[in-house]
C-alpha cells in the first residue's frame, strides 16, 4: 500500500464538509480525492462517515440524465455503449456503400471510428447540422459530404431503435424541465466542451472552480542520445528515489505506445530486481490499461473461436496449442510434435479446419478428438442472433477446457471482463440482423478491443501514467518522459469529416497547433502546482531516427553518457570474473550408427564443419515457413520428375531431332502433367488449383525451351541413366547419391549431368576445399569412360549447359577444364583432376568421421545459415577481444 496520498485535500475540505458535489476531469482523480477524504475521516477518529460526493464530470451528468428519465421528465432512450455505437456506424456506412454511391472504403472500420468521433464532436460543441448554412459547408468537401449522408442514416437508426449516444443524453439533459441545481465544485476541469459546460451551468448552483495552487516544483532537465537510454535512466532514478525515501510518491508520465511501456517495464524490473523470482513484487502501478483482446487469456480464447470461420491462421493455431489456458494432456508427446511438423510442412499460412481435423485425428491426438466433437459447429455454424453466438462461443471454449484449471488474480479479472464483454456483444448484435461466423467474430473482436483491462491491484508508491492522468496528483517527484517536438505539444489532429473552418471557428479540441500548444502549457502548469520535483526529459533519436526537443524544454543540458550505473556495475563484475575457456572443436567420432547423407553432407562440411554436424548428426532443422504457392524445393523436385519422364520417352538426341515443334510441346506438357499429378493431395489443396495450373504451364515452357537447347548440341547422345541411385564410400563414410542423368556420347564416353533449377557455377568444383561436391562425387561413381561433368541450369530465360571434361561431346568441355585447373599446380589434365577430387573429398569425409565440428565458416557461408543461435558466432563477434576467439571454438 502506498505510504502517502496522491491528493492534497486541504483546499477541497470545506466544500466536501458542506456536502458540495466535487467533479473532476477523470475517474482516476476522483478516486484519489475519495481516498484522501476517507483517510481524513480515519485520522479524525471517525468510525463511519458519508461517502464524499466526488465523480468524473460526464459520469455525474449521465447520472442526472438517468434520474430525469426515471422520473419521466425526459423521453426514455437506451444509452448505447461505445462498441454498440461503433457497430451501428459500421452498418450505416456499409449500407450507404451498397447503395452505389460511387466509392468503396479500404478501411470501413476506421471510417466508422472517424464518423463516431465527428458526430460526437459536433454534439459536444453544439453545432447544428440541420441548419442550411452549416450543411452547405459540409457539401463543399468530399469526405464531409459523405459524412453528412452517413449522419442522416445514423440519426434514423437511433430513432428506429429508440437509442442514444452519451452525447445525445447530455443534449437531452438540457431539456429537463425541472432540474435540481446543487452546489458544484470543479477540479481541474479545463477546456470543457460547450455542451458539458451548459449542462453544468444548468445543474450547478453555484458552479465554482476549486482553488488552484501556485507553481512549486523544482525543475530538472535531462537529455539522452536514444529513447532506450531515457527509459533506463527513468528506472534507475525511480529505484534510487524509492530507496532514499521509502514511501515517496513517484510518478512517471509515459505515452501510450505499448512497445515503450514494455521496455520501461523491463527496465523497472531490472532496477528493482524483479525479473525472475520476485516478478510479482514490482512496486509499480500502470494506469494505462491493456485492450482486452490483447490479454493472453482472451487472446487464446479468440484463437479457439477462430475455428468457427472454417479456416485458421497457422501461426495462431500453433500459439494456441502452446497456451496454458488450453489444457492438452498430450501437448509434449511425440504425436503432437509430429502434428506440428506436418502442419508446417503443408506450407500454408491459413489452414482449412477440416484439414487440421484430418491430420490431428489421424495421429489420435486430444486436439483431433476435440475438433471431431465440434465438427458440426465448425462446418455449419449458420447465422445466429447475439445470444445464439454467445451460447456457441461458450460451448466451443468448454470443449477445449478453456480457461484451464487454475487462474491467478489478474487472469480471474480478465475472465470476468470477458463475460461482461459477451453481454455487450449480444446487445450489439441485437441492433442488426442475424450474423454469420465471420461477422460475429469480427464484432466480438471489436467489442474486446474497445474494452480496456485495468488490473485491480494494491496501490504502489510508483505510478506510470498518461499525461492527462498525472495532472493534479501530488507526487513528491514526477518524471515527464518523451518531451520531443512531435509530442510536446502534440500535433494538431482535426477531424477529416468536419470542415476545418468550422472546427477552427468552434475551437474544437485538437484542431489547431495553437490550441495544442496552449493545452500542453496548461498541463505543465498543473504538474508544477502539484508536485515537488518535476523532471522533464527527451531523447535525441528513436532507433536512429533524429528527434527535435520540445520547445518547452528551453536550453538542453549535455547528453548523458551511457551505460547507466546498473550496467556499469554488471560490466565491473564481468571484468572481475575469471572465465574458464575450453577449446573443443570436435564432436564424438562417428560410430557404428553411422551418419546419413549424400553430397549435401560434404557440402555442409566444406562450408562449415559445425553446420554438417548440426544438420546431419544432430539432425537439426529450422521449422518450415509458410509460403504462397510452391516452394523452390518443390519446383526443383517437379523439374527433376518431369525431366525423368521426358527422357524416358525420348531416350536420345536422334528422337529429339525427329520431333516437330508441336510434338515436342505435347511431350513437354505430358511430362509436366505427370510430375504435377505426383504432388501430394494435401499440398494440392493448400496451393490451389489455379496456382498448380500456372506451375504446370511454366514447367512445360521450361522443358520446351530446354529441349530446344539440347537439340543444338553438336554431337549425338543417348541417355543411359536417369535418377540413378549410387552408393560411394570415402574414408569409411558411406554416401548415398542419385545421378540425375548420364549421357553416352558418340565416341562411347560418358557425360554426367546434374539438373539445377537455380543458378549454377563450376567455380565450386575446383578449389582445394571443394564447396560444390556434387559433380566431383558423381565423377567418382562412374568408371574410366567418364569424359566430363555438367550442370544443366534450367532457370527461365537463363538456360545453359555448364560442363568440364575432355573429348568432343560438348564444344566447351576442354575450355572449361583448362580455365578451372589453370591455377592449380596439382592438376594438369582430366585424369589428374579426378584423382585430386578423390583426395580432397576423402579429406572432407575423414573430417566428418573424426567428428570435426568447429565453428569455422567459409567466406559467405553464414549469410543464409539458420544455426547462428546455436553456434553463437554473432555473439562471439560482440565479446571482448580476448574472449571472441575462444567463443568461436566452443
Amino acid at each position: 500500500m502506498a505510504g502517502k496520498l496522491l491528493y492534497d485535500l486541504a483546499p477541497l475540505a470545506p466544500c466536501l464538509e458542506r456536502g458540495d458535489s466535487v467533479l473532476t476531469a477523470n475517474h482516476r482523480l476522483a478516486r484519489y480525492i475519495q481516498r484522501a477524504w476517507d483517510e481524513r475521516q480515519r485520522t479524525t477518529g471517525a468510525r463511519a462517515w458519508v461517502t464524499a460526493p466526488v465523480a468524473a464530470v460526464e459520469s455525474w451528468l449521465l447520472g442526472r440524465w438517468e434520474e430525469a428519465v426515471a422520473a419521466g421528465r425526459l423521453p426514455l432512450r437506451y444509452c448505447l455503449e461505445p462498441a454498440a455505437i461503433h457497430y451501428l456506424w459500421r452498418r450505416v456506412i456499409a449500407a450507404d456503400s451498397d447503395d452505389a454511391t460511387g466509392f468503396s472504403l479500404l478501411q470501413p472500420g476506421e471510417a466508422a471510428r472517424l464518423a463516431q468521433r465527428a458526430r460526437d464532436a459536433l454534439l459536444r460543441w453544439r453545432i447544428d447540422c440541420d441548419v442550411e448554412a452549416t450543411r452547405q459547408q459540409f457539401r463543399l468537401g468530399g469526405d464531409s459530404a459523405h459524412f453528412l449522408r452517413w449522419r442522416h442514416r445514423f440519426e434514423e437508426e437511433l430513432r428506429r431503435l429508440g437509442a442514444a449516444t452519451p452525447a445525445d443524453c447530455l443534449r437531452d439533459l438540457l431539456d429537463d424541465p425541472a432540474p435540481a441545481p446543487v452546489p458544484l465544485t470543479l477540479v481541474d476541469c479545463h477546456d470543457l466542451p460547450p455542451l458539458v459546460f451548459a449542462c453544468l451551468e444548468r445543474f450547478g448552483l453555484p458552479l465554482v472552480d476549486a482553488p488552484s495552487s501556485p507553481p512549486r516544483a523544482q525543475r530538472e532537465l535531462r537529455c539522452f542520445a536514444e529513447q532506450h537510454d531515457e527509459l533506463r535512466a527513468i528506472a534507475d532514478w525511480a529505484a534510487a528515489r524509492a530507496a532514499a525515501d521509502p514511501g515517496a510518491r513517484i510518478g512517471v508520465v509515459l505515452d501510450a505506445d505499448p512497445v515503450r511501456r514494455a521496455a520501461l517495464d523491463y527496465q523497472l524490473r531490472r532496477a528493482f530486481g524483479c525479473i525472475d523470482a520476485n516478478y510479482d513484487r514490482l512496486p509499480v502501478n500502470y494506469s494505462a490499461g491493456l485492450a482486452l483482446d490483447r490479454a493472453p487469456l482472451v487472446r487464446d480464447a479468440l484463437g479457439l473461436l477462430a475455428l468457427l470461420e472454417g479456416s485458421v491462421d497457422l501461426a495462431e493455431v500453433l500459439a494456441t496449442l502452446r497456451s496454458r489456458f488450453v489444457p492438452l494432456p498430450d501437448r509434449d508427446l511425440p504425436a503432437m510434435v509430429t502434428l506440428v511438423e506436418r502442419l508446417r510442412a503443408l506450407g500454408a499460412r491459413r489452414l482449412d479446419v477440416g484439414l487440421l481435423r484430418h491430420h490431428a485425428g489421424r495421429l489420435e491426438t486430444q486436439l483431433g478428438e476435440r475438433l471431431m466433437a465440434l465438427r458440426d459447429a465448425t462446418e455449419r455454424p449458420g447465422r445466429r442472433d447475439g445470444d445464439g453466438w454467445v451460447e456457441l462461443f461458450r460451448d466451443v471454449l468448454a470443449v477445449f477446457g478453456w480457461p484451464g484449471p487454475s487462474l491467478d488474480s489478474l487472469e480471474y479479472q480478465q475472465q470476468g471482463l470477458w463475460e461482461e464483454t459477451l453481454c455487450s456483444f449480444a446487445q450489439c448484435a441485437a441492433l442488426g440482423p442475424a450474423l454469420g461466423a465471420a461477422e460475429a467474430l469480427q464484432l466480438l473482436r471489436e467489442c474486446l478491443s474497445q474494452r480496456v483491462f485495468q488490473p485491480k491491484t494494491a496501490d504502489a508508491d510508483i505510478q506510470v501514467l498518461g499525461a492527462l492522468e498525472a495532472a493534479g496528483l501530488a507526487f513528491d517527484a514526477l518524471w515527464v518522459s518523451g518531451m520531443h517536438a512531435g509530442a510536446w505539444p502534440a500535433p494538431a489532429r482535426p477531424s477529416p469529416l468536419i470542415p476545418l473552418s468550422l472546427q477552427r471557428r468552434a475551437r474544437m479540441a485538437q484542431c489547431t497547433p495553437e490550441g495544442e500548444h496552449a493545452f500542453a502549457s496548461q498541463l505543465l502548469r498543473r504538474y508544477e502546482a502539484a508536485v515537488g520535483t518535476l523532471v522533464m526529459s527527451t531523447a535525441l533519436a528513436a532507433d536512429g531516427a533524429p528527434l527535435l526537443p520540445s520547445p518547452f524544454l528551453g536550453t538542453l543540458p549535455p547528453v548523458e553518457a551511457t551505460p547507466t550505473a546498473g550496467e556499469e556495475a554488471w560490466l565491473a563484475r564481468r571484468a572481475e570474473a575469471v572465465l574458464e575457456q575450453l577449446e573443443d572443436p570436435r564432436a564424438p567420432p562417428v560410430g557404428e550408427e553411422g551418419v546419413h547423407g549424400g553430397a549435401g553432407l560434404l557440402e555442409a562440411q566444406a562450408a562449415c564443419p559445425f553446420r554438417a554436424f548440426a544438420r546431419h548428426r544432430l539432425r537439426l532443422r529450422s521449422p518450415a515457413q509458410p509460403v504462397t504457392g510452391l516452394t523452390p524445393q518443390e519446383r526443383g523436385v517437379l523439374l527433376h520428375a518431369a525431366l525423368y519422364q521426358l527422357w524416358g520417352v525420348l531416350g536420345d538426341s536422334a528422337t529429339l531431332l525427329s520431333l516437330a515443334a508441336p510434338a515436342r510441346r505435347r511431350h513437354c506438357e505430358a511430362a509436366a502433367g505427370s510430375a504435377m499429378d505426383a504432388v501430394h493431395k494435401d499440398r494440392q489443396e493448400v496451393v490451389g488449383g489455379a496456382c498448380l495450373i500456372l506451375e504446370r504451364t511454366r514447367l512445360a515452357d521450361t522443358l520446351e525451351a530446354w529441349l530446344a537447347l539440347e537439340a543444338e548440341r553438336p554431337r549425338p547422345f543417348t541417355v543411359i541413366a536417369r535418377e540413378d541411385p549410387v552408393t560411394l564410400k570415402l574414408a569409411g563414410l558411406e554416401l548415398c547419391l542419385k545421378l540425375d542423368r548420364v549421357d553416352k556420347l558418340a565416341d562411347g564416353s560418358e557425360l554426367v549431368i546434374d539438373y539445377k533449377s537455380g543458378s549454377a557455377s563450376l567455380a565450386g568444383i575446383f578449389p582445394t576445399r571443394i564447396t560444390s561436391p556434387q559433380l566431383p562425387l558423381y565423377s567418382l561413381a562412374r568408371g574410366s569412360d567418364l569424359a566430363g561433368v555438367a550442370y544443366a541450369q534450367l532457370r527461365p530465360r537463363q538456360l545453359r549447359l555448364l560442363a568440364a571434361g575432355v573429348g568432343d561431346g560438348l564444344d566447351d568441355l576442354d575450355k572449361k577444364l583448362r580455365a578451372g585447373i589453370a591455377d592449380d599446380p596439382a592438376v594438369d589434365d582430366w585424369l589428374a583432376l579426378r584423382s585430386v577430387w578423390e583426395d580432397r573429398l576423402t579429406t572432407l569425409a575423414a573430417e566428418v568421421m573424426a567428428g570435426d565440428a568447429g565453428v569455422q565458416p567459409a567466406p559467405g557461408a553464414c549469410r543464409y545459415c539458420d544455426l547462428a543461435s546455436l553456434c553463437r558466432i554473432g555473439t562471439a563477434a560482440a565479446l571482448p577481444d580476448d574472449s571472441a576467439a575462444a567463443a568461436g571454438q566452443q
